[in-house]
């Protein structure tokens, strides 16, 4: 779901995704907010270990394929705050996506997917004996139990009684460390979880329609390639920046952002400025009111070489050059407005 707000949009799954799975899989990130100012909030946490964390989700890439984009010579992609050089190629492997080889976009659920659909919402599924406080919210298992909690809940009650019961769940993991309400966008279908594990995230607690979407394989690449790796491969030619912390995230903002506030943001991060003083500017106006979560992960080991900005001023130039040409095409015509008697306002010959 995305949720709008002045400058920023917080994002933690692809739309289709959000509907049918609930928060707690590491699911993809996209950003729907319209220009100048589109921006996307990741979640907090710690970084990716790097392809060791792969081990725990299994790509399927045998079952699933491959499929590799043309390099990409435009945006900027940061990864643990590490400029990574152009070209880059997005690229899915399985139910992973990447650029440059690193993973951005883990996969957001097991497969096969796990149990009978059939059964979903018939019983209220106890809690697995294996889910204890050193238990991650990428568990097979947790996420199983959650979906099925969920389900069991929106069978059984209106949705309001249905979306306690499932708080009162959640509030109930031992690997839960504590819960709070969404008080920055007051969705009162989300909560603020903090995991044993040190991460941080927004939680649906229940699918955002009613009725799960049944994954075929067919069905699951074309979500992975069209929502995902097409779509953010198709924002690196327009010139967006992408900001990921291990898979966390991503922070993302498009040519106004870019135009705009990420000079600035540059300037912030390479300052000699204590760090408190970098997060307190990042989050003014003229550096794209950057959240102070996402400020705090910003300022954390930034790395870029000096050509950056000389790149950054290339496409600046491209994006005013763009404008330009836009301006300069005569405007469409308007649509021919129909009679009041129901004809066509053009004119016809009468007999």
């Amino acid at each position: 779901m995305a949720v709008m707000r002045n400058k920023a949009t917080a994002i933690r799954h692809c739309p289709l995704l959000m509907a049918v799975f609930l928060a707690g899989s590491a699911a993809f990130g996209q950003t729907v907010a319209s220009e100048p100012e589109r921006v996307a909030r990741p979640m907090s946490g710690p970084a990716d270990p790097g392809r060791e964390s792969v081990k725990a989700y299994e790509l399927h890439e045998e079952e699933l394929g491959t499929q590799t984009g043309a390099p990409v010579d435009s945006g900027f992609v940061f990864y643990d705050n590490s400029y990574l050089q152009p070209p880059y190629v997005v690229s899915r492997r399985g139910m992973g996506v990447f650029i440059n080889e690193k993973l951005i976009k883990p996969p957001f659920l097991p497969w096969p997917l796990p149990g009978d659909d059939a059964t979903l919402g018939a019983a209220d599924p106890p809690l697995p004996t294996s889910i204890d406080a050193t238990t991650t919210p990428w568990d097979d298992t947790l996420k199983e139990y959650l979906q099925r909690k969920a389900a069991y809940f929106e069978a059984s009650y209106a949705r309001d009684e249905a979306i306690a019961r499932m708080a009162e769940a959640y509030r109930a993991l031992p690997c839960v460390r504590a819960m709070l309400p969404d008080t920055q966008y007051h969705d009162t279908e989300a909560r603020v979880v903090t995991w044993t594990n040190g991460l941080t995230e927004n939680v649906r607690l229940l699918p955002l329609v009613g009725r799960r979407i049944q994954w075929t394989r067919e069905r699951l690449i074309q979500e992975l390639e069209t929502n995902c790796r097409a779509q953010i491969e198709a924002r690196l030619r327009k010139g967006d920046v992408y900001f990921f912390w291990g898979p966390n995230g991503p922070f993302t903002g498009g040519p106004g952002f870019v135009e705009k506030s990420f000079p600035q943001v540059l300037r912030i991060l390479r300052s000699s400025d204590p760090d408190d003083e970098k997060i307190a500017a990042l989050q003014r106006p003229e550096a794209g009111s950057v959240p102070q979560d996402v400020a705090a992960l910003f300022v954390r080991g930034f790395s870029a070489p000096p050509e950056l900005e000389e790149r950054l001023a290339k496409h600046i130039e491209r994006f005013q050059r763009e404008r330009a040409e836009r301006a300069k095409q005569p405007p469409s015509p308007p649509s021919p407005q129909p009679a009041p008697n129901g004809e066509s306002g053009a004119d016809v010959p009468r007999g």
